[in-house]
């Protein structure tokens, strides 16, 4: 009978909150599954980068670098798509693996980074509202860009969804290093 496969296309797009077992299918005319362990171990490098990368990040942000932190999390997380998108395209259950780690790297960045740039900006009385606010705008990101994904992945092949994400971090992180907004009300 076998082991129960997952396919990486799938897997990777965890990021928006999907998790789809029991899928089992074919790309590049090969085998593209990975395995309860191997699966296990995408979510446990992910959580393993934001362990091991946050105590930096935190030393980063505690010299005033925060949007530089967040501006480096958006870097990791487009590096990590770029290379899904390799190890979906080349079918390497262990370079997605790597990936989910540098993934959890700028998970890291970004989370400290923000919470910093938040905690530092919003006057005490609305900090709980402006922590709140950014929670909604990542929910809805979760949501559309689950939509958007899986229908570039419709359309398009596999990887793509992953090299437009990997390009709308990059645009993000520049945009947050450029702006200058005066501090949340």
């Amino acid at each position: 009978m076998g082991e129960p496969q997952v396919n990486l296309q799938f897997i990777a797009f965890l990021q928006f909150g999907l998790f789809l077992c029991g899928i089992h299918s074919s790309n590049h005319g090969g085998h593209n599954g990975a395995n309860a362990i191997q699966v296990g171990m995408i979510f446990a490098s992910f959580t393993l980068g934001i362990a091991i990368f946050s105590p930096l990040a935190g030393r980063i942000v505690k010299r005033k670098r925060r949007r530089q932190a967040i501006f480096a999390g958006a870097l990791f997380r487009s590096l990590s798509y770029i290379g899904m998108a390799m190890a979906i395209y080349l079918g390497l259950v262990d370079l997605l693996i790597l990936n989910s780690l540098v993934w959890g790297c700028g998970a890291a960045f970004y989370y400290v980074g923000s919470d910093a740039e938040i905690s530092e900006r919003a006057i005490h009385e609305n900090r709980a509202e402006a922590f709140g606010r950014r929670e909604a705008a990542n929910g809805r990101e979760s949501i559309i860009g689950a939509f958007i994904g899986f229908s570039l992945l419709t359309i398009f092949n596999g990887i793509v969804p992953f090299l437009f994400f990997a390009a709308t971090s990059l645009i993000g992180g520049v945009i947050v290093l450029a702006s200058r907004v005066p501090p949340i009300e």
